[in-house]
């Protein structure tokens, strides 16, 4: 068997990670604006609402990805394919909150104005806090050691900020001009409005237990933040690329062959007191080695050490 050289094999390892991206990105994108135009048409049964709704999280998306590239951040992959995705999400959750509040008051006689206005009032705030809220848990990922996640967390954080405010200034400017006089209709078919006074109970509920609640929020984050330190990072090329490509079949070989293809390397420095023919040196890289061999997750070290070991005629010093 003819193995390929590993510059062979890390071009093609990029040329089918970089079609991968491309495909997932299409993908990605395509079932996230289509859930939200799908989620927001049955949710409000209106087209000026749904129009409205539907449109503000790509607002969001846009004015984001113009920063990222203005702070040259493009080049993260989680930006292209999960952090549109995502943004829509969240942009949705607050444009449903407002979108709600405005066609139940428009609904009850106010004009479109005046609705847009006490819409905003109503809800703005709560919509902040959750907008808040959830640029807390995707700032947690800036404390990761991947500088890759790190900037994903930091780009999700500021993602959040400007999807906030691409909803609350296009949907009450959208619900102020003549599309208001419109959101409204279908309301008495809006899956949102016939049955939210179902949960009203579950909400009671919540609001006579607000410690039990908190202290059991806290517990279970407690648990799951246990659970979380036991885990260990894993990080394969593989996961990057088609299963069963070439690159991932010859990546696989390798692994069995030889331990695999990415390397680490371990620098071992001394003071000018030592001298670089020491047996003390050669004493400490044994050590490093010895500690490398123990660690199943790495392959078989190379040193000076194995170089001395492998020369005939020097195994007596050792």
């Amino acid at each position: 068997m003819v193995f390929p050289r590993s510059g062979q094999i890390l071009g093609s390892q990029e040329n089918a990670a970089r079609k991968s991206h491309e495909v997932n990105q299409f993908r990605y994108q395509l079932i996230g604006y289509g859930t939200i135009a799908l989620m927001s048409l049955i949710l409000f049964r209106g087209i000026a609402a749904v129009v409205v709704v539907a449109l503000t999280p790509s607002l969001g998306v846009f004015w984001t990805l113009g920063f990222l590239r203005f702070g040259d951040f493009q080049d993260n992959p989680f930006n292209d394919v999960v952090l549109p995705v995502l943004l829509s999400l969240v942009g949705l959750t607050d444009g449903v909150h407002l979108m709600v509040q405005i066609r139940r008051l428009r609904a009850s006689g106010l004009a479109a104005r005046e609705a847009a206005r006490q819409g905003l009032h109503d809800v703005g705030m709560a919509c902040g806090l959750t907008s808040l809220t959830t640029a807390i848990g995707f700032g947690s990922l800036a404390l990761a050691h991947h500088e890759i996640v790190r900037e994903f967390g930091w780009c999700c954080v500021v993602g959040v900020v400007i999807t906030f405010v691409a909803v609350i200034t296009s949907i009450p400017l959208a619900c102020s001009t003549w599309i208001g006089n419109y959101v409204h209709v279908g309301q008495e078919k809006s899956l949102i409005d016939r049955h939210l006074s179902r949960i009203s109970g579950l909400i009671d509920f919540v609001l006579l237990r607000t410690g039990a609640v908190s202290y059991g929020a806290i517990a279970i984050c407690a648990l799951l933040a246990a659970v979380t330190a036991l885990l260990r990072p894993d990080e394969r090329n593989s996961n990057a690329l088609p299963d069963g490509s070439e690159p991932v079949v010859a990546m696989r070989i390798m692994d069995r062959a030889m331990g695999g293809l990415e390397f680490a390397q371990v620098e071992v420095r001394w003071n000018r007191d030592v001298p670089g023919d020491s047996r003390e040196v050669l004493d400490v890289v044994g050590q490093v080695d010895d500690v490398l061999r123990r660690e199943p997750l790495i392959g078989t070290p190379l040193s000076i050490y194995n170089l001395l070991q492998a020369l005939p005629g020097i195994r007596s010093i050792f």
